[in-house]
């Protein structure tokens, strides 16, 4: 989890639904991507495919609904960073 949030990374750190880290905007860009309902498990078959990687598959308009919501997240740099390092290195 990145230090800051509750809901960036791999799981969650929260306590309910409506628990935030510090950096709020970014992580409740985190918080509605985990709940993204079309997803495929590492190594695992669903919807007809098969997910290669070792991480879990998100549909492409969940991707697209965090990429534009911590692009819009102007004053936490946190949300750069969560960006990044989700898009280009995993």
């Amino acid at each position: 989890i990145f230090p800051g949030t509750n809901w960036c990374g791999s799981g969650n750190d929260a306590k309910n639904f409506d628990d935030l880290g510090e950096f709020n905007k970014t992580d409740q860009c985190c918080r509605e991507h985990d709940y993204c309902p079309n997803w495929i498990p590492p190594f695992e078959r669903k919807f007809d495919f098969f997910n290669f990687s070792p991480f879990t598959l998100l549909d492409c308009k969940c991707e697209t609904r965090l990429f534009n919501c911590l692009w819009g997240v102007d004053d936490e740099q946190a949300a750069i960073f969560v960006g990044r390092m989700y898009f280009n290195y995993i």
